[in-house]
């Protein structure tokens, strides 16, 4: 019998079932996807962060996005926000493009570039900045933080700070929690 990625019907939360799930959530759940959706609307123009958990909320309650009750509601809610935060990252992209001034024989001209756009890049430096604030004296976070704001794949930044694949993942794991319970006067 051939393995499908296929979901049952019975596999994902009723709107009943979600209704219960988002009471569920406590204050520090709503404070955490708070601080994630802030996260995902930064440099966002004309996007709030309320409005990235509301649609991921709203989305999830009317059925266009699909809980699927093996993954938890949180879990799932900060998917949701990360595809919504890309949805409008694209729709910015497209509307671009869209507006370029045409050349002689009326197409607009695109120059392809590997290049992220200066704001992002501007935003990715002011992220590693508040991370590298956040962090403080910890070598091993430090490291792992410089590496990723250099754009190191992991393998690179295990050998230059010097760490087994365990002792990586473990300090990424240390660096998100971090983050997570990481106030807006923290991050400065």
């Amino acid at each position: 019998m051939e393995a499908t990625n296929a979901r049952s019907l019975d596999e994902y939360g009723s709107p009943e079932e979600v209704a219960i799930a988002l009471a569920a959530l406590g204050e520090a759940d709503f404070a955490r996807l708070g601080r994630i959706a802030q996260l995902r609307a930064r440099g966002l123009p004309g996007v709030e962060w309320r409005d990235i958990l509301h649609d991921a909320i709203q989305r999830s309650l009317d059925g266009t996005r699909r809980w699927p009750v093996d993954v938890p509601f949180a879990t799932f809610l900060r998917g949701v926000m990360r595809s919504i935060a890309s949805e409008h990252w694209r729709r910015r992209t497209l509307d671009r493009r869209n507006t370029q001034p045409a050349n002689d024989e009326g197409f607009a001209e695109t120059i392809a570039s590997d290049d992220p756009d200066p704001e992002r890049s501007a935003i990715a430096r002011g992220l590693v900045e508040q991370l590298e604030r956040l962090v403080g004296d910890d070598r091993v976070l430090s490291g792992i933080v410089a590496g990723l704001g250099e754009g190191l794949d992991p393998t690179d930044i295990q050998a230059r700070v010097g760490l087994s694949v365990t002792e990586y993942n473990s300090a990424r794991r240390r660096l998100r929690r971090l983050i997570t319970r990481a106030t807006p006067e923290t991050l400065g």
